[in-house]
């Protein structure tokens, strides 16, 4: 089979299906396509298909939708702006058709059969148990995942000794009998699309739906006070994904602080080293929130199959799903409490009869008058609420850890049956949840094969330019919409039904040709300084058989030219600096993302927390230092990059914890360290996320360690075991 690629735009009737899925051999440039009628394993069982009668059962909950995509967008400070869609149609379905050749191609079953030609209709839906609150998935890769996980499960639960609660299947009458994989179709016997969302009725089954706070990572809690690092020690707005400290105590004596979470509805699993004390990964936690956001698929799964290749939609029946985030009325407060800014933080849209404008005014955004245009049918764009509102901050401060790049947000509220954006791609990874109302989206295939995945957002685009949509859907509350970048996307409202998502964005400037751009002129610069082929001088007139103008002529010395800048070439990977050049990707992170959002332990056992402080009468309390047998480890496990930069008695520690909450509100922020205190660094980073004590420290001179260690912990970028001990004056 071909690589899942581009998705190429063909004629359809108006009665066939929506192309949800495209494969092609760039050889023979076959197309196939699945409709989701046609669950099958599309990429492994072809020819078992060919050989087996066709199985049927229950109908499943997930349903799998796929188009190769590529999107692009009108940027704000955070890379993503409106969202796209996903589409599906009904009615009718396509055929597996074997040629001649004994090929296989698919073809409308609304259409009359080929003479001579073999047609099966091939619909996979074994007896399997439902799983979720009506959750569909549309991806055929991760669909068959979960299918073949649950075929396990439905095995393991007929077996004589588990006796567990009937399920609630729905039978129409061409349904035989269950044990014999016979159960219901996606369509009904007038080719009608039935409803994929099956209710689950007894107690017993409720019980088994999935829920937020049974996941390894619970969704993000929050109070109402702002909690970053610059926050009172006693904020509590921060992801409460796992606890972080447990009692303890160590063989030195210093006590620990305990700290019990408030509410918890669930009893955390905590896990302990020997010391007895907590420690947490911040990649591990960015993974785990990241699987409660594309929740039932695996984070591993969902890259490997889907990333950067094509749309997925979740469609939950929890329209609560990620109301935490954000709503209406978080926006009036915002607006209310903060000085937000037209353009800068805020955007005023409209787009009508093919025309986008931005109705921005100059200076503050106030509730009344952002809401007056909002009345006669403008939209708001939010360009960086994270900003402002700290469930957000957490949010992205958590899921950047994981992808190791900015992770943005942009928000966008539009008022009933209007639409706020031209159509157009953009340049990032977006993830788009659905939060209040509904929208629908149109995702229009890539125009060319330069703008798959592209480097730049478009601009405006017309609908004369994009053509038919490839896929469209409708979000509801509790929804997710992915697609990579470069998808042709836009967005209208429902009559009667206002619209608020948030769109996440990631992967700007961050490919294998940015890793390039700064890799190979370190490489030439480096070939040119020792290696002596480099500097040779260019052959005696060359400029008579190169250039341009001589590209069709075919000449001797043409050839030997092309042939030894071809050598060079292959020779230069010789010098290429990978790693320094992937430092230089980690430092521009670095000046990208948001500064940590600790947790109360975490600042009580941090500079934010811990150390000095003024009480009453001008008197200093809580003296404390940091001893041999004090144990630290870094604040964040992307919270900082060690560059080799400068002369060469120093080296650059660039770091994310001075960074403003606006995007490139700051400088880069860095510190320099001697060479010879490198390995200290070094240590902490390849031991995370292990505390280490002090005196482990690879440096032989204890006060030198201890003077580094102390220096890390005053500008934000250790954590100690617990808090430290107080210094009796």
């Amino acid at each position: 089979m071909g690589k899942t690629a581009i998705l190429v735009e063909q004629e359809q009737s108006v009665t066939a299906p929506l192309l949800d899925l495209f494969f092609f051999n760039s050889d023979s440039i076959r197309t196939y396509a699945l409709t989701r009628t046609q669950s099958i394993h599309f990429l492994s069982t072809v020819r078992l298909l060919q050989k087996s009668p066709e199985p049927k059962g229950t109908r499943f909950l997930r349903i799998c939708y796929s188009a190769v995509c590529d999107r692009y967008e009108e940027q704000g400070y955070f890379g993503p702006v409106p969202v796209l869609s996903v589409t599906e149609r009904r009615g009718t379905s396509l055929k597996f058709v074997h040629d001649q050749e004994d090929n296989l191609n698919l073809q409308d079953s609304s259409n009359n059969k080929t003479d001579g030609s073999k047609t099966r209709r091939v619909s996979f839906q074994p007896d399997l148990p439902v799983y979720g609150q009506g959750v569909k998935v549309r991806n055929l890769k991760m669909r068959m995942k979960i299918l073949k996980n649950f075929r396990q499960q439905d095995l393991e639960s007929k077996k004589p000794e588990q006796k567990g609660p009937k399920q609630n299947h729905i039978i129409d009458s061409q349904t035989a009998s269950m044990n014999g994989h016979e159960g219901v179709s996606f369509e009904d016997i007038n080719g009608e699309v039935q409803d994929e969302s099956v209710n689950l009725n007894s107690d017993e089954e409720q019980d088994k739906k999935p829920h937020i706070d049974d996941l390894s990572c619970p969704p993000p809690k929050f109070s109402s006070d702002e909690s970053d690092i610059n926050s009172p020690s006693n904020g509590t707005d921060v992801l409460t994904t796992n606890a972080t400290s447990v009692a303890g105590k160590e063989a030195g004596g210093r006590k620990k602080k305990v700290k019990k979470e408030v509410g918890s509805k669930t009893n955390k699993k905590i896990k302990q080293e020997k010391q007895g004390m907590i420690v947490a990964d911040s990649v591990e936690e960015g993974k785990k929130l990241f699987s409660w956001l594309i929740d039932p698929i695996l984070p591993e799964d969902f890259i490997r199959d889907t990333w950067e290749t094509c749309p997925m939609v979740l469609q939950r029946s929890q329209p609560t799903y990620y109301d935490t985030l954000l709503s209406t009325p978080a926006i009036h407060e915002m607006l209310k409490t903060h000085n937000i800014q037209y353009t800068k933080n805020i955007d005023i849209t409209s787009f009508s009869e093919g025309k986008r404008e931005t109705h921005n005014p100059v200076g503050r955004a106030h509730p009344a008058v952002v809401w007056d245009y909002y009345s006669t049918g403008c939209s708001v764009r939010l360009l960086n609420p994270q900003t402002y509102i700290p469930k957000l901050r957490a949010l992205n401060a958590t899921l950047q850890e994981y992808f190791g790049c900015f992770v943005g947000a942009n928000s966008y509220l539009t008022p009933p049956e209007s639409q706020g954006f031209a159509p157009h791609y953009d340049d990032i990874e977006a993830f788009i949840l659905q939060i209040e109302g509904k929208k629908k989206w149109r995702l229009y295939a890539p125009r060319k094969k330069q703008e798959v995945l592209p480097q730049f957002s478009s601009g405006n685009l017309t609908d004369d330019e994009i053509g038919k949509p490839v896929m469209e859907v409708t979000l509801n509350p509790g929804d997710l919409l992915y697609f990579p970048r470069g998808i042709i996307h836009q967005g209208h409202t429902v009559p009667g039904c206002h619209s608020l998502h948030i769109t996440l964005s990631c992967y700007q400037r961050n490919t294998w040709g940015d890793l390039l751009e700064k890799l190979i002129p370190a490489a030439l610069k480096i070939a040119m300084e020792e290696d002596v082929s480099f500097r040779q001088g260019l052959p005696v007139g060359y400029l008579n058989y190169m250039g341009v103008v001589n590209t069709k002529r075919d000449l001797p010395q043409r050839q030997q030219f092309l042939t030894k800048a071809k050598a060079l070439f292959d020779k230069l990977f010789e010098y290429a600096p990978v790693d320094a050049a992937a430092d230089q990707m980690g430092k521009q992170f670095m000046h990208d993302a948001l500064p940590p959002v600790l947790t109360p332990e975490e600042k009580q056992s941090s500079v934010f927390g811990d150390g000095l402080r003024m009480v009453s009468e001008g008197k200093v309390v809580n003296r404390v230092e940091i001893e041999p047998d004090t144990k630290v480890k870094l604040v964040r496990a992307h919270a900082l990059r060690l560059v080799t930069e400068g002369d060469d008695n120093t080296v650059r520690l660039y770091h994310t914890l001075d960074n403003s909450l606006e995007y490139h509100g700051e400088e880069p922020q860095f510190l320099e360290l001697a060479v010879d205190h490198a390995p200290i660094v070094e240590h902490l980073i390849l031991s995370y996320p292990k505390f280490v004590s002090v005196s482990d420290l690879p440096l032989d001179d204890l006060a030198q360690k201890l003077q580094v260690v102390s220096d890390l912990w005053e500008r934000g970028l250790l954590l100690t075991e617990g808090p430290l001990d107080i210094i009796d004056d």
